[in-house]
């Protein structure tokens, strides 16, 4: 991929990796496993992974998405690694609080360059 359209795309990302999932705080100070990738338009699109398996595609402005063959492949493994993520969560879910605690050291944070 030309360095210029990953940065781009990167910028599109708030500068989280693009095609890699990773736990990300989702802002209320619980853990989400999420992706960014780039369509088949390279219209970047956040992938959010559910303990159950399934994947919510979040757009921005987007009217629609548009998914290849080999991005639907990706998407496959992309799950995979996901569930594998939030196996590892699991030991920082505290039953009896019913809340997240002490799993931040797992959470992949924004590249901030100047």
């Amino acid at each position: 991929m030309h360095e210029t359209v990953e940065k781009l795309m990167k910028i599109s990302s708030g500068g989280f990796p693009i095609d890699k999932v990773f736990i990300a705080d989702d802002g209320s100070g619980e853990p989400s496993v999420i992706a960014f990738l780039p369509d088949a338009e390279w219209d970047v699109v956040m992938l959010k992974f559910t303990l159950e398996s399934e994947v919510q595609i979040v757009t921005e402005n987007y009217t629609y998405v548009t998914l290849s063959l080999n991005l639907l492949s990706n998407l496959e493994a992309m799950i995979g690694e996901a569930d594998i993520l939030w196996e590892k969560l699991e030991e920082f879910w505290d039953e009896e609080d019913g809340e997240w605690t002490g799993w931040e050291h797992l959470a992949t944070y924004p590249e901030i360059k100047e």
